[in-house]
């Protein structure tokens, strides 16, 4: 592991490819760089009409050979709109090809930072967009920017990291029935950083539990105000397995929730599978022990991490969350419909409940919606926002009144 935390300053990016497994592959990689939103299009047709909707998208990664809407036509619907944002082509095709594309995207006035043959790789991208800063140093959304360890024990010191919250729908009664809550940086220069790009860090260097702590008092405090007016209101936070090595941390946890006048089984701790499990007698005790005074216990980008299996029958988990990159854009990939399938089977006979993230578009949620799924999370329901936007959202009946809306056009859940 570097010491040293890479982050770059997109707020929004959109990838265009025709391959699903590319889009993930991107998804991946842009996330962990610290982009908050990662749109990705299978198509050229699918691009515009994300790009109708969306007007802060900052980087686009443009594929050039696609059925039906090719990356030239495209980048003339691009000229078309005066788009404003950076381009990067990715191409299996010849060099001279990808020459002429770039040419061309340069006669449209269009803003090309360069070409990148696939396969692509991590290393790739990041020289490319540091040589683009190194050219054009006024410009801060294309820097690669570059911290320490103590850049982040200094900013967890005058607490600039605070949670974001993302609704959730439950499919069963249509209602928003909890919610997710999100680490965010408020980098005083740079503005909102993702959790990707920063928590791995922070596992490294042994410091994740500090970030929990600060975060998780804050979750528990916003939970205790929602749950005056909803009382069977539930919020799940993420926790790090680094965190579960304290033994007394189930009845702190209880402890803070008499103090705030909630219930444990209002609050779901979700596990996420990226880091294999130290101790694991230690994890087991306090896992265990949370299950028993009432907390819910999540498994968290199910499918995706070391040991899946494995973490279902040695832990308490009493949900299921299927990882995004199954999830968006299942309804025209037949793997993904076989894993979302497959491990709603598993989860009911495991009497869990399954949620799904990642929900970006009406075939997705009818999809996820058909095959069992209880809950569903993605920009279908919302974008991640404020704690404060997220109450008003809560009492807001406009917002209540378009989810309603667009319930309707989906079938509900059992129906034939």
């Amino acid at each position: 592991m570097s010491d040293k935390l890479t982050i770059m300053a997109f707020s929004s990016t959109l990838v265009i490819d025709d391959s699903r497994s590319i889009l993930d592959y991107f998804n991946i990689i842009l996330e962990g760089m610290g982009v908050l939103n990662v749109f990705t299009a299978l198509n050229g047709k699918k691009a515009l009409e994300i790009l109708d909707h969306e007007d802060d998208i900052e980087l686009i990664l443009c594929d050039i050979n696609m059925p039906e809407m090719d990356g030239i036509e495209v980048l003339r619907h691009l000229s078309e709109r005066n788009y404003q944002g950076k381009i990067i082509l990715i191409s299996g095709e010849h060099q001279r090809v990808l020459d002429s594309t770039v040419r061309l995207a340069e006669a449209y006035a269009l803003n090309i930072i360069g070409a990148l043959k696939k396969p692509i790789t991590i290393k790739q991208l990041h020289e490319l967009l540091a040589r683009t800063n190194n050219r054009s140093r006024n410009s801060k959304n294309t820097a690669l920017y570059k911290f320490s360890i103590d850049d982040l024990k200094d900013a967890l010191d005058r607490n600039e990291f605070t949670i974001y919250i993302q609704p959730k729908i439950n499919l069963h009664n249509q209602k928003i029935g909890g919610a997710e809550a999100l680490a965010r940086w408020q980098h005083p220069e740079l503005g909102l950083i993702g959790a990707d790009a920063f928590i791995p860090f922070l596992e490294a260097h042994q410091l994740v539990y500090r970030l929990t702590d600060v975060l998780l008092d804050q979750a528990m405090t916003i939970t205790s105000e929602i749950c005056r007016n909803n009382p069977d209101f539930k919020l799940s936070f993420n926790v790090s397995v680094d965190c579960l090595n304290r033994l007394n941390l189930p009845d702190l946890l209880l402890a803070r929730c008499i103090e705030l006048g909630v219930r444990p089984s209002n609050f779901i701790f979700e596990l996420t599978e990226s880091r294999l499990v130290k101790d694991f007698k230690k994890t087991l005790e306090i896992m265990t022990r949370m299950r028993l005074k009432g907390f819910g216990l999540s498994i968290d980008d199910f499918g995706t991490g070391y040991s899946s299996m494995e973490h279902l029958q040695n832990f308490p988990f009493d949900e299921l969350k299927i990882d995004k990159t199954f999830v968006t854009g299942a309804s025209i990939s037949e793997s993904s419909k076989a894993i979302i399938e497959s491990s709603v089977i598993l989860a009911k006979k495991l009497d869990m409940q399954v949620v799904a993230e990642g929900v970006e578009s009406y075939e997705d949620w009818q999809l996820v919606s058909e095959m069992g799924c209880d809950i569903i999370q993605g920009y279908m329901v919302a974008r991640p926002m404020p704690v404060r936007d997220f109450i008003d959202y809560l009492n807001n009946k406009k917002y209540q009144t378009d989810l309603k809306s667009r319930l309707l056009t989906i079938k509900p859940q059992g129906t034939g």
